[in-house]
This record gives C-alpha cells, sequence and structure tokens, in this order.
C-alpha cells in the first residue's frame, strides 16, 4: 500500500489529502505446513500464535477457540493426575484427531501457491484444486 501511494497518478490524487483515521491488520498466515511444536513444559501454544488460521476464509477465531479447549483440557488431566511443570501431550494428540487438523490440512496449499503464482493465479489454482471446500 506504501508503494502504491507513490505512483505518480495516486499521488497527484492524495497530494493535499489529510488522513481522517489509521489502521493496520497483521495475519499469521503459515497454515498447517508451520504450525510448531505446541507445548513446552509449562505452556502451550493455541489459536493465532500457533498458526491455526484458515488462509484463504480468513478465519480463524474458531479454530482458536477448539485449540483454546483442547488445551484446557489437557491443562486439566494434567492437574488431576497432580503432574506438574511437564508438557501437555494430550494436546498435540488431541490437535491430530480433530476437525481442526482436518480443516487446515485442506487448505495446507494456500500460501505456497500464492507466494509461487501470485495472488491471482494462486487462487485460482487452488480453487481448482480444492473446490467450494475453502470458500
Amino acid at each position: 500500500m506504501q508503494k502504491w501511494k507513490t505512483h505518480p497518478e495516486i499521488a497527484a490524487i492524495l497530494k493535499g489529502a489529510k488522513r481522517v483515521s489509521y489502521g493496520a491488520r497483521a495475519i499469521s498466515d503459515g497454515g498447517l505446513q508451520s504450525i510448531p511444536k505446541l507445548v513446552f513444559p509449562g505452556g502451550a501454544l493455541i489459536g493465532d500464535s500457533a498458526g491455526f488460521l484458515n488462509v484463504p476464509r480468513i478465519k480463524g477465531t474458531h479454530t482458536a477457540m477448539k485449540s483454546g479447549m483442547m488445551a484446557a483440557e489437557a491443562a486439566a488431566d494434567a492437574i488431576l493426575s497432580q503432574r506438574q511443570h511437564d508438557e501437555l501431550a494430550a494436546y498435540p494428540e488431541a490437535f491430530e484427531h480433530s476437525w481442526v487438523k482436518k480443516e487446515l490440512s485442506i487448505v495446507r496449499n494456500v500460501v505456497p501457491l500464492v507466494k509461487k503464482f501470485g495472488d491471482f493465479l494462486g487462487i485460482t489454482r487452488i480453487t481448482r484444486r480444492c473446490g467450494a471446500r475453502i470458500w
């Protein structure tokens, strides 16, 4: 966007303009291939910090909530078993068998295809490959 605003035709339109508001958004769009190790002693990665974002739909609230539920269940089991300071091994195992992984595996090639072919061609290839399931 910053580079676009410097184009001579666009810069001429914006010259002398006044900003009325500012905004920024950042999305961690790694997808299934870039999900890190989900647990470590004393902690767990959930939601966007773990990369649970459905990139083509730009949706992640439902996967973040489900990952939080899976981590909480694993933590509750650890507390009830009187385990402390270990890794919540039940959480990554629950992720492997969840609908979250299934949903992310359907759209796993979105980021690589868009990076390889660009926005328009990448989305075209994704749509052809995955069909309506990604939307």
